[in-house]
């Protein structure tokens, strides 16, 4: 869980640096986010950390709870099924 936490901040720290130097780096005299790719793969990154940030809250939640149908060790190994 505490990994999960610190590699959602690594992931925005890096988001946030991209779009930084993509504000700041000029290519044919324009900014390099003006670049449509760009903005796409920077999009795509929010996107992913977002889904991450999702998903470890709701092991979270699943962690905290003890339900007496379902133990918590089923909880937590339902949560590493990948998401699509």
């Amino acid at each position: 869980m505490h990994i999960a936490a610190q590699a959602l901040g690594i992931a925005q720290a890096a988001l946030e640096e991209a779009i930084k130097y993509g504000k700041e780096r000029k290519q044919f005299d324009r900014p390099l986010t003006d670049n449509q790719g760009i903005r796409w793969m920077i999009a795509d990154m929010a996107t992913r950390i977002e889904a991450a940030r999702q998903l470890t809250a709701a092991y979270q939640k699943l962690s905290e709870e003890d339900s007496p149908n379902t133990p918590r060790s089923q909880n937590c190994s339902l949560q590493k099924q990948p998401r699509t």
